[in-house]
């Protein structure tokens, strides 16, 4: 097995990352092996999360097919070096391996990139988020793996968050700890709407304090010097290539120019850079931050001020009164007060706010049915009269059917266009028919259910939005009492520490349950499990 030359150039991740296609290439044909293979040292890769793991395994992979698209002699081998990485990142016990690309080196099947592991790595991300951020989670993190590999078992628990409730619990469907974050995110987003509280640059500072704090944790200054020093050669190569000359001097005018003009670029679309001032990274941190805030309203679809009777216009005792109003109509007659500042809002008083805000999307949907029902009952009408119906087919299964088509469409599980679809819908049973009349019947049929479709679509929509949000507020309210026990719990433990019981109880300083109490339900083990991101399993204390 071939050893790495002396010769090998060290490179940074960052460098690899920061490479340009041109550059990428290069780089691999500088480290090419006498057999055909790379000999790679790059430093700080075995501390790469799970994903940007694989993202460095398809950049070299990238890399070294262009490279032997300019020099064919012994096909490269980098299926090793996926492997090791992921296997780094996974924390496997192995021992190191040469990345090799000899004819002879035994290697296991590159493993494909597990979708799945990904999406828990994701999934915890936003379970910790949501609880952080005083939310409630759909089920307990514990139960993950469990709802991960039966979801259908957990069915009522899902519920909430599907799409379809309707139909069967697919794989995209078990995501829910991130749908219920969004959904959080944009209510504390509607809480502060409705008080006029204006903490952009609260909350800007605090993202710039994350930031900072993960980029302190990520990174050593020795390698951000030697970073800036190889971005500063790429950007002399990219000029030299540009503008045709040989030699470039960092303080040529027309180097500093387009310098300046690559960071003005990276500004702009909100890119960190190495060596960038204090002042230039805190306004690509601005870009970063303004993005999130206006991506989180786009998310919702309509302004929020719009779920209000009086469309935002009333103050916050009108919004108070609104709500009371709302919970009332409802059936929630429990006392409550908000305040004018919700950090000093109990838990239990938050959740009843926020129980408010997802009946404001109720009634929002109730009132979209009843504005198209109309519509919709003539449109049916005029089908049904058409007789081109089967009998004893309903406008229920015709819609269902619709919804059911497009729905596989939209995830690429349907083997029909849309045109298709309709044309299904309208053919079914057709054989039976002889042939000349079954053309002129099926055309019929199929060009009637089209102007149902097209007509009736919204009104499925809302009536589809409306179930999904009755099975969400029954959860909502189920966890009511929930917080009550759980507040309970917290008020007796602190009631026998104050007299000088269970000085080993967990009590919060902040005067409400822990986030483990918080995070999870009564019913949950009681050994928590966390599911460290990267890793295959899980690990128990």
């Amino acid at each position: 097995m071939t050893s790495c030359e002396s010769s090998t150039v060290k490179l940074s991740v960052d460098d690899i990352f920061a490479f340009s296609d041109v550059e990428l290439v290069q780089y691999m044909k500088q480290n090419r092996r006498s057999d055909g293979g790379f000999c790679l040292e790059v430093d700080g890769w075995e501390n790469l999360p799970a994903d940007q793991c694989n993202k460095l395994a398809e950049i070299l992979k990238a890399g070294a097919s262009g490279a032997n698209d300019e020099v064919r002699s012994c096909p490269v081998d980098l299926d090793a070096v996926n492997a090791r990485l992921l296997a780094i990142s996974n924390e496997q016990d192995t021992q190191p391996q040469h990345f090799s690309g000899s004819p002879g080196y035994e290697r296991s099947p590159t493993p494909r990139i597990d979708w799945d592991e990904r999406a828990k790595t994701a999934e915890i991300v936003a379970y910790n988020e949501l609880i952080d951020a005083g939310g409630r989670a759909p089920y307990p993190i514990s139960l993950m793996e469990k709802v991960f590999k039966d979801p259908e078992e957990y069915r009522e628990t899902l519920l909430p968050w599907q799409e379809y409730p309707e139909y069967s619990i697919r794989d995209w469907d078990k995501y829910v700890f991130q749908l219920q974050l969004g959904r959080w995110r944009v209510f504390r987003m509607w809480q502060k709407d409705n008080r006029d509280i204006d903490d952009e640059e609260e909350e800007f500072a605090a993202f710039i304090a994350r930031e900072r704090a993960e980029s302190r944790s990520n990174d050593k200054f020795t390698r951000r010097q030697t970073t800036e020093s190889r971005y500063l050669e790429r950007l002399r190569y990219e000029f030299r290539r540009a503008k045709d000359v040989k030699n470039v001097d960092d303080q040529d005018e027309r180097f500093l120019a387009f310098v300046a003009e690559k960071k003005r670029q990276n500004i702009k679309l909100g890119v960190k850079w190495p060596g960038m001032t204090d002042n230039e990274y805190q306004q690509v941190l601005r870009v970063e931050f303004d993005n999130q805030r206006r991506n989180l309203r786009l998310s919702v679809g309509i302004p929020l001020y719009w779920l209000r009777e009086d469309h935002g216009r009333g103050d916050f005792s009108e919004y108070v009164r609104e709500a009371k109003r709302r919970l009332e109509k409802h059936g929630f007659n429990r006392t409550f007060q908000l305040d004018e500042d919700p950090t000093r809002q109990d838990e239990l008083t938050t959740w009843i706010e926020y129980l408010n805000y997802e009946y404001s999307w109720y009634d929002r949907y109730e009132r979209s049915v009843h504005r198209l029902q109309s519509k919709y009952d003539g449109t049916w009408k005029e089908l049904a009269d058409s007789g081109v119906l089967r009998p004893g087919e309903t406008d229920k299964e015709v819609g269902e059917q619709l919804c059911l088509e497009s729905k596989k469409a939209r995830t690429g599980n349907s083997r029909f266009t849309k045109p298709e679809r309709i044309q299904a819908l309208a053919t079914a049973h057709s054989s039976l028919i002889a042939a000349e009349d079954a053309f002129r019947t099926v055309k019929r049929r199929g060009d009637l259910i089209i102007k149902f479709t097209h007509e009736t679509w919204d009104y499925w929509h809302a009536k589809r939005n409306l179930q999904r949000q009755g099975h969400l507020l029954r959860w909502i309210l189920d966890q009511v009492p929930v917080i009550e026990a759980e507040a309970n719990e917290y008020s007796a433990r602190v009631e026998k520490r104050a007299f000088g019981h269970d000085q080993n109880d967990e009590v919060s300083d902040v005067g409400r349950p822990s986030k483990r109490i918080r995070g999870l339900s009564p019913a949950a083990d009681d050994a928590a499990t966390f599911v460290w991101a990267g890793t295959t399993g899980t690990q128990s204390i």
